[in-house]
């Protein structure tokens, strides 16, 4: 019984199958209402019953069952019939018989039958509690797993659906987050006068937080891209994320803005910037050293600028890849991505990319991948023999 309002009822069929768990109020019927008095009192409760109070309390407790032709007390109700309730800790143990038992048979029911159901019965509540906790916790998860498949897909609907299409420029992307959330981003913007403008950034962290970071990135670049000096939005952004006060997050971002075959770069915490020179078949490494935006307040960011010729193509990417590591904790490092990327550097940006990826993929050698990957590629077309841009 539950020392509340209510007694809690385990009926089951002469069979022994379990039938229903019923919930009574204590002043439903005599019978719960004096029981519950001698529980509370730890003393065995006695009745005697007739034919017309079997029959009565049989019709009260089918009443409440869902399915009432699964029980059948037997062909007929008894003439008499003694009731014999003896209490434990949880409640109270039923022994029904023709005639009343003695007090050495209560006895014997009571130490150690009842004793040791009190005992089986405190297990079958923490068992019962135990599966209510694990119920309640599966459906916390699939909450949970309903918001991060939502803030997934709002974070995927802020990269470009497609990549510009330019005159004399091929461009490939690829993104593949370590959690439901990443902190990863990239975003395009092309201006009126054909200047393309890159970004590829990577928030602090992963998860729900870094997705914060993401959005409000998207956000100020979609206000500042238009503007033609990379230096002064870095000034913004920088400026703009320190004032959000958001503890331990920052965005690593790379800015390129390429036009007429210029390249100009600034760089806030982003691995190096790669070009792949198709004239020597050698790489190059653009290195601008500077603090993630948002991490430190009024910081001298640097530019640089580089001219393109065709054939040469262009990598951004994160940390991800180069930090990659493989089943024996060993880490791929920067040498062999870098080395990765020039033994491919010639092909088309979709070639170069699905190198990378599988270069990943057979290094990491079935771990699970543990930060997000994201590679930018551009390529510089070369001109045929009759002048055209080759395709």
């Amino acid at each position: 019984m539950r020392p509340a309002e209510h007694a809690l009822f385990y009926l089951s069929t002469p069979s022994g199958e379990s039938l229903a768990a019923l919930h009574l109020k204590f002043g439903s019927t005599p019978l719960v209402e004096q029981a519950v008095q001698y529980w509370r009192q730890r003393k065995v409760f006695r009745e005697e019953w007739d034919r017309e109070q079997f029959i009565e309390w049989t019709q009260t407790i089918l009443s409440q069952i869902d399915s009432p032709k699964q029980y059948q007390a037997g062909e007929e109700a008894p003439e008499r019939l003694a009731l014999q309730f003896v209490p434990f800790t949880q409640g109270m143990l039923y022994v029904g018989s023709a005639t009343p038992l003695a007090d050495d048979e209560i006895n014997l029911i009571q130490a150690p039958l009842a004793d040791a159901f009190a005992v089986a019965y405190a297990r079958y509540e923490d068992f019962t509690q135990l599966a209510a906790a694990k119920a309640e916790l599966e459906k916390e998860n699939q909450r949970k797993a309903r918001e991060l498949e939502e803030a997934r897909q709002l974070q995927l609907s802020m990269l470009p659906k497609d990549v510009p299409k330019l005159p004399g420029l091929e461009i490939a992307v690829y993104m593949k987050t370590a959690t439901e959330v990443g902190g990863d981003y990239y975003d395009f913007h092309t201006s009126d006068d054909g200047t393309l403008t890159v970004v590829v950034g990577d928030a602090t962290g992963h998860g729900l937080k870094a997705g914060t970071m993401v959005t409000a990135a998207k956000t100020l670049f979609s206000a500042l891209a238009k503007n033609p000096d990379i230096l002064s939005t870095f000034a913004e952004m920088n400026t703009s994320i320190k004032s959000m006060k958001l503890p331990l997050l920052s965005m690593c971002l790379a800015m390129l803005k390429f036009s007429n075959g210029i390249l100009k770069l600034s760089s806030a915490g982003i691995p190096p910037v790669l070009i792949y020179r198709n004239a020597s078949k050698k790489l190059e490494e653009l290195n601008i050293d500077g603090m993630p935006l948002g991490a430190m307040k009024g910081f001298p960011y640097r530019q640089e600028t580089v001219k393109l010729k065709p054939g040469d193509t262009i990598l951004l990417m994160s940390d991800g890849f180069p930090e990659l590591m493989n089943d024996k904790e060993k880490m791929l490092d920067y040498p062999n991505a870098y080395a990765a990327f020039k033994n491919v550097g010639g092909k088309s940006p979709k070639e170069i990319i699905d190198h990378l990826v599988k270069t990943g993929i057979k290094w990491a050698n079935g771990r699970p991948q543990d930060d997000d990957v994201t590679f930018v590629v551009l390529k510089i077309k070369r001109e045929t023999a009759d002048g055209k841009r080759e395709t």
